[in-house]
């Protein structure tokens, strides 16, 4: 068994959500015309379904296909159009509500069920049971006759043994053209390959650039037709809407004169360009996810940030559109390896993965003029941060607008390590703990995690939030079914009983052996496990999970089950290939983080998979007949055999930052809750704690309280504390213990601002010092009239600010205000302002100030606790108690900060 990282960081698109359609079934991942062959490595049934026609899928058995295709023909008069295993509906199988109705079959038949199973029945294949049509004998002996062939070809299939993942000679290699977009052709030499070359000049080049790069950073991107940048070959980004083009980086920024790499970007113009703010880069994740992909489901949002933004989607290096692709195992040895790895021991799943790491080398740059083991190096979170950068400056932004899901957030967290003066706003949105690869920073903010990791390793954190969203899937299940299909599982209220009836269903696909989809492939236990954990990234796909574990309880048909599964590994039905996001996934993965040093030690690595079993105990595959557990002999940590690992820099604590907006959801499967707290703790920022289920809150088109606050933020660079939502039951305070609250609540961990209140002499000139400043940030100082700032306001990387003012000599002796604030509030926080006192005096003075320390860590507000709210503006000025002291204090030639953090 793995080591728990597999499922670590993998993102599912939003977007990904909305292509289930009503029944169950999403275009891309099912056969419209019904009927399909077992599609095993080995095709052992050499006939599928196209485009209502049966064709041979090898050149065997040709005799035996044109035999069925001429059996076919004889079904289908003008009366009687409708190819087997359809329904009269046009629909494949399924009724609208993908639970009940006509369900079809691996061989083409069909039979009336009330649970969406496909139980088949003994009607002929293709054939109405009441046989109304007509057509009489001729058919229906023509029927049997088809039923015959076919049940023989069945039996020859269910006779072969599973498909072989060492039979690495026999998996057929993927086209090399497949999946390069036709946008790429911009970069086509005459012989057929790609040359990507230098960066084009004349761009606008806004804001900081990094020296010795500015021939990136002023580089100028064409704009154009989305439609080429389709990877499929569709057309499906061509909108009106839309324009996309490609950023040319450095494929080693340590020699930028050398290899360059293309970057697709998708920008969705702003709705009222009049008002335009700039652009809000976006990831959803992965690593390996597409932005382009993804932003591009923004285009009918409609909302104050989609009406001021352009929202740029950008794939990552290696990633979808962008140029060169991270190539790895084709998609023969991804089917085979998915069915027929259950049984494997630890010596051959070894060799499969040592197989899966050379060909990610042999076939990534293929046609780019690049070597994969020249490109791979540098397709870490280390370097697109830096192509981030570049972008920003291309599109002619000063400062940077950016929203990150999952591993999204890990990029956002290093480019703020990285460019923390290049910050506009910033939302991340399903933290990722950006201490995984630093214990010593991590241990720091160890009562956040104490509650729910507990003794818990880090490696297991994830999983442990899968398990338990799953239980949330549970209960909810069991009370209430979801809509027509009743639960799977019964309706148990009790949680064990609940993961026992799950493991009766699960355990038994250990081994390929029982459950089949429609299309004639097994379901391994493993495909069972990621069908799951797909599901548990959004509440949406709950109910197509009961649908899968009822058609496996009722009738071992796994065909929902492999539909899940194939969205999880980006599948194609209709071509039986893959996309290569799961090959970037680990590819990046490994880069950045590689094997731990004892993730190859045999005992480490066995404990770890006892503990994850106990942890989650959806993932146990059970025991064998002579009762020892399955799974448990230890095989290579899956990055064993990359070159080059551990390249993404340890994470660190952030100080004097513009403020970051963090969202956690309290029972977000994949990040798990308790890391968004560490990170907005760690950087200083605002905690956004939402009560759900799902992975990632935030969508561009909502109207939730969620959107509320993180659009206003966007706009105004203000997070408000005002807006909550409804209230909710599973909510969760600062520390993961379960609460009743709202859905939304803010809680800031926001330095202290500070100002000293200073007494000095009229016509003198005062030094003052304000810190909890944003770092090199520059700020006004409002004084009195007469009062002059004798020298410019400008925040060090602490967040501290020491000026100098001039105090007239005809001051009165009285006490004066001041007010340090940001000197363009548009482009910084303009919450990070402070207000103190100069008490002037008849005799001039001694200045002494006194400045209140900031406070040691970070101070949690909202309403969990009992905690006092933020103000409105996110500002808490000098309360009334605290200025009268200031004053008299000023009086005695002391001084005191006039603002003060309230504590609950």
């Amino acid at each position: 068994m793995g080591n728990g990282k597999r499922t670590a960081a993998a993102c599912i698109g939003t977007g990904l959500l909305a292509s289930l359609t009503l029944s169950g079934v999403t275009p891309a991942l099912a056969h419209s015309n019904g009927l399909t062959a077992a599609q095993t490595a080995h095709h052992s049934l050499p006939l599928i379904m196209q485009d209502g026609k049966l064709v041979p899928t090898t050149g065997a058995d040709k005799a035996f296909v044109d035999s069925a295709v001429s059996l076919l023909r004889s079904l289908h008069t003008e009366e009687d159009t409708v190819p087997p295993g359809e329904n009269t509906d046009g629909t494949d199988g399924t009724t609208a509500e993908g639970g009940t109705g006509t369900a079809t079959a691996t061989d083409g038949t069909s039979s009336s069920s009330s649970d969406g199973t496909g139980t088949n029945t003994a009607d002929s294949p293709g054939t109405n049971t009441e046989d109304s049509d007509g057509n009489g004998p001729a058919a229906e002996d023509a029927a049997d006759e088809l039923s015959r062939l076919l049940a023989e070809a069945l039996s020859r299939n269910n006779a072969n043994q599973l498909p072989d993942p060492l039979d690495f000679d026999n998996q057929q290699a993927d086209p090399i053209t497949h999946l390069i977009p036709a946008a790429a052709d911009r970069f086509k030499q005459a012989d057929g390959s790609y040359n990507i070359g230098r960066p084009a000049p004349g761009g606008p080049g806004a804001g900081n650039a990094v020296a010795g790069l500015e021939e990136f950073y002023e580089q100028k991107i064409t704009w154009g037709d989305c439609g080429p940048f389709d990877p499929s070959g569709a057309g499906a980004y061509a909108n009106e809407d839309v324009e996309c083009g490609y950023l040319i980086v450095p494929v080693d920024y340590k020699n930028p004169g050398g290899a360059t790499a293309a970057i697709a970007l998708m920008k969705v113009k702003a709705k009222n360009p009049d008002a335009r703010i700039g652009s809000i880069f976006m990831d959803p994740g992965g690593p390996g996810g597409s932005g382009v992909e993804r932003i591009f489901d923004s285009v009918t949002a409609s909302s104050e940030v989609r009406d001021k933004f352009d929202l740029i989607g950008f794939d990552p290096r290696g990633v979808s559109s962008s140029l060169p692709m991270i190539r790895c195992k084709s998609s023969a040895a991804f089917d085979a390896q998915r069915q027929g790895s259950d049984m494997l021991t630890a010596a051959q799943r070894d060799k499969v993965l040592e197989h899966n790491t050379a060909a990610c080398y042999e076939n990534t740059g293929k046609g780019f003029g690049i070597a994969g083991a020249d490109f791979i190096p540098h397709v870490g979170t280390v370097n697109v941060i830096k192509d981030l950068d570049i972008a920003r400056a291309a599109v002619g932004d000063n400062k940077i607008n950016y929203l990150g899901y999952s591993y999204g957030t890990s990029i956002g967290y290093q480019y703020a390590m990285e460019f923390p003066d290049n910050i506009r706003t910033m939302v991340l949105d399903a933290v990722v703990n950006p201490f995984e690869n630093n214990p010593e920073e991590a241990a720091k903010y160890a009562e956040y995690t104490a509650t729910t990791s507990g003794t818990v390793s880090s490696e297991l954190s994830q999983i442990q939030g899968f398990q338990s969203t799953f239980e949330q899937f549970l209960l909810k299940c069991a009370a209430e079914g979801f809509e027509d299909t009743p639960c799977a599982l019964g309706t148990s209220t009790d949680l064990n009983t609940l993961m026992a009836e799950y493991q009766k269903l699960s355990q038994k696909a250990w081994g390929s052996n029982v459950y089949k989809g429609r299309d004639g492939r097994v379901l391994s236990f493993e495909d069972f496990t990621q069908a799951t954990i797909l599901s548990m990234y959004s509440e949406s796909f709950w109910k197509y999970l009961n649908i899968g574990l009822t058609q496996i309880k009722n009738g071992n048909n796994a065909t929902m089950m492999l539909i899940l599964a194939d969205i999880y590994y980006s599948r194609d039905s209709k071509t039986n290939l893959y996309s290569y996001s799961d090959s970037a996934f680990q590819t990046i993965w490994c880069t950045d983080s590689g094997t731990s040093p004892d993730g190859n030690d045999p005992a480490a690595a066995t404990a770890l998979t006892q503990e994850q079993y106990k942890v989650a105990p959806f993932t146990d595959p059970g025991k064998n007949e002579d009762g020892t557990q399955r799974g448990l002999e230890p095989s290579k940590d899956w990055c064993t055999f990359y070159k080059n690992q551990h390249t993404l820099p340890q994470g660190k604590s952030l100080k004097a930052m513009p403020n970051i907006l963090f969202i956690s959801t309290s029972y977000d499967p994949s990040t798990p809750y308790q890391d968004g707290v560490v990170a907005a703790a760690g950087a200083g920022g605002t905690l956004l704690s939402v009560a759900g289920n799902d992975h990632a809150a935030y969508d561009f088109g909502a109207d939730d309280c969620v959107a509320q606050i993180t659009n206003r933020y966007f706009v105004d660079i203000v997070v408000p504390t005002d807006i909550t939502g409804p209230e909710a039951d599973n909510a969760k305070d600062l520390y993961s213990n379960v609460i009743n609250g709202t859905q939304c609540r803010v809680d800031s961990f926001r330095a202290t601002t500070a100002a000293a209140d200073v007494t000095t002499g009229a016509g003198s000139e005062v030094e003052i010092t304000a810190t909890g400043l944003v770092r090199n940030t520059a700020y006004d100082v409002e004084l009195p009239d007469g009062f002059t700032l004798a020298t410019p306001v400008v925040a060090n990387v602490d967040g501290t600010a020491t000026f100098t003012v001039k105090v007239p000599a005809n001051a009165a002796a009285q006490q004066f205000t001041y007010t340090v604030k940001p000197a363009d509030a548009a482009a910084n926080d303009p919450v990070v302002q402070v207000t103190g006192k100069i008490n002037v005096v008849a005799q001039e003075t001694p200045v002494t100030p006194e400045q209140n320390t900031t406070a040691t860590k970070p101070v949690a507000q909202g309403k969990a606790g009992g905690k006092q709210p933020l103000a409105k503006t996110g500002a808490d000025f000098g309360m009334g108690a605290i200025a009268l002291a200031a004053i008299a204090l000023a009086a005695t030639g002391a001084g005191v900060a006039a603002r003060a953090r309230r504590r609950g």
